[in-house]
């Protein structure tokens, strides 16, 4: 965010050369995020994008410049105009490959090709032509950007799924390369895809090293930390019946706790198969707690949302968002 915030300030005052290196710092540092129009800052991040490229000259600032602009465009997040944005992204994202591929394999442009191939994950949802593209303009790459590239394929095995190549590869990796908080934040939640809680723990341990605030990390390690101990206590009013509940009372019993929302597509697309496995199971010993992360006055909705969808087992329903009350014990970041 500082990167952003300067290079606005170098923008603004007219400082066009300082403006397009904080803001290339910021995007080599950031690859994810999307632009949301909420922000204030976005309309002016655009405006001053555009006008960098405009007085771009030398074949390194038009790279980089057409580089962060392909990247705004296909990560503008606006329900009305994301349309309109994506298909200015696409514009910037083909400007962008013809200069790459008239700049050949030249050293300074290794870096925005490294942009090039995360638009090619993140875009065009292709991991396999982005390790391809990484892997051609890597050999060719100097130290800054042989990083971005180590981090890119990271990112790629661990959505691929390719969790022991990943492992392996940060195992061996040079310091400079594997001590990097989102680099052992991916191994970490890898090994944990592997049910290897103990090598998480390890690798969470020097990414919170590096960052000790990091909120993500902390729950991360709260999750390891839960593996083979007593859950923690879940207490409440059944939504569907006014009944009090807890967790507790449920001992003896296989119990699967469900943090959900109606909100949530992934959560949505879940519930036939849950409710087919409960209604099999539920005779047997199974049974599921319900927690919603809904929001608050959406009762009646949550309940209507479980009476259509066949959702009879036990709902706990604080109206209180991300912030349920079993949140901070179990150390979640994300649902279902």
């Amino acid at each position: 965010m500082a990167w952003q915030v300067l290079g606005l300030i170098a923008w603004k005052e007219g400082e066009t050369a300082n403006a397009l290196d904080c803001f290339w710092e910021y995007f080599r540092r950031d690859n994810t995020s999307f632009f949301q129009s909420s922000n204030r800052r976005v309309p002016e991040m655009e405006k001053a994008l555009n006008e960098i490229r405009e007085k771009a000259a030398s074949p390194d600032e038009i790279l980089r410049s057409e580089a962060m602009l392909a990247q705004f465009y296909m990560r503008y997040y606006d329900v009305k105009t994301r349309r309109r944005a994506i298909d200015k992204g696409k514009k910037w994202m083909e400007a962008f490959k013809t200069h790459l591929d008239r700049f050949g394999n030249a050293p300074f442009a290794a870096g925005p090709a490294c942009s090039y191939a995360y638009l090619l994950l993140f875009a065009e949802r292709s991991p396999e032509k982005a390790l391809k593209f990484a892997e051609k303009w890597e050999k060719v790459a100097q130290t800054d950007a042989k990083k971005d590239f180590f981090k890119l394929k990271v990112l790629i095995y661990s959505w691929t799924g390719r969790n022991e190549e990943l492992l392996e590869m940060v195992d061996n990796a040079p310091a400079e390369y594997a001590e990097d908080p989102d680099v052992l934040r991916s191994a970490a939640s890898c090994a944990m895809d592997m049910d290897d809680y103990e090598r998480a723990k390890g690798y969470l341990e020097r990414a919170l090293k590096l960052n000790p605030t990091d909120s993500y990390l902390k729950r991360l390690m709260k999750s390891c930390e839960l593996v083979g101990k007593p859950a923690p206590e879940i207490s409440g009013t059944d939504l569907l019946t006014g009944k009090p509940i807890k967790l507790s009372d449920l001992k003896g019993k296989v119990v699967l706790i469900d943090f959900w929302a109606s909100w949530c597509g992934p959560c949505r697309g879940e519930i036939p198969n849950m409710a087919r496995v409960y209604k099999a199971y539920k005779d047997k010993g199974l049974e599921i707690l319900g927690v919603s992360l809904d929001n608050a006055n959406m009762a009646e909705k949550v309940k209507k949302f479980c009476a259509d969808n066949g959702m009879t087992w036990p709902q706990i329903y604080e109206g209180l968002g991300w912030n349920v009350t079993p949140r901070k014990a179990y150390g979640f970041d994300a649902i279902p």
